[in-house]
């Protein structure tokens, strides 16, 4: 047998093994995910709407001395948070948000269909501790904040010099469980995509208005911290 034909043989068995493995690791792939439990979302680690907006309140309440600004002071915060509603132990509603990271099979059409979105409008403190005071290396969403709020104003006292009226921070964060935290919560804003289905549905979304007096978010739109 000529040595060309019993190479071309062997590199046909080569790739048939190949590919007859590889639709055979699908097969079994497949057959695990149709096989595996659907979890519930009431099986999910959740964390409670409370929680997340005590979190978010010491995050702002950290950044606002970094903020304070006589000509474009912090008018208001916005939340929008995605939230889910469970049935306790006793049968009342608990208002709940998914963290990042988890591990779920919960299938993404359930998922969806049971998150809503509740919007939050606050009022910003007054600051009442100083810089010195806050190590922002530790607070993740008051350090995205700060950091796009002193970029904003850099670039703007770049020459030409321009004097806005108004300025709305838009950021998305996620709320992850640390235990290492005195809250064991972190807020985490997104610096890339999102990669998963839970991700995205547990993406939170923060809006910060920087406004002159006259174009401020009056007080009988907003609600206080408390």
């Amino acid at each position: 047998m000529p040595e060309e034909l019993l190479n071309y043989r062997t590199l046909q068995v080569v790739v048939t093994l190949v590919l007859g493995l590889s639709v055979l690791a699908g097969l079994v792939f497949h057959l695990w995910r149709i096989s595996r439990p659907v979890q519930k979302i009431e099986d999910l680690a959740t964390v409670p709407l409370a929680d997340v907006l005590a979190a978010v309140k010491r995050e702002i309440e950290a950044a606002t001395p970094y903020l304070s600004t006589e000509d474009l002071p912090l008018a208001s915060v916005k939340l929008e948070l995605q939230v889910v509603v469970l049935e306790g132990t006793s049968g009342e509603g608990k208002a709940m948000l998914l963290p990042l990271g988890i591990t779920t099979k919960a299938s993404a059409s359930e998922v969806t269909s049971r998150t809503q979105t509740v919007t939050v409008l606050l009022e910003p403190p007054s600051p009442n501790i100083t810089k010195s005071e806050i190590d922002l290396t530790k607070l993740g969403l008051a350090s995205a904040i700060r950091a796009v709020h002193e970029g904003l104003r850099s670039g703007m006292n770049q020459p030409p010099r321009l004097e806005p009226k108004k300025i709305e921070i838009v950021l998305a964060f996620g709320v992850k469980r640390q235990t290492a935290s005195s809250s064991g919560l972190e807020l985490k804003a997104f610096g890339g995509a999102l990669t998963t289905t839970t991700d995205i549905d547990a993406t939170q979304k923060i809006e910060l208005v920087f406004a002159q007096a006259k174009t401020a978010v009056t007080s009988k739109e907003v609600s206080g911290w408390d």
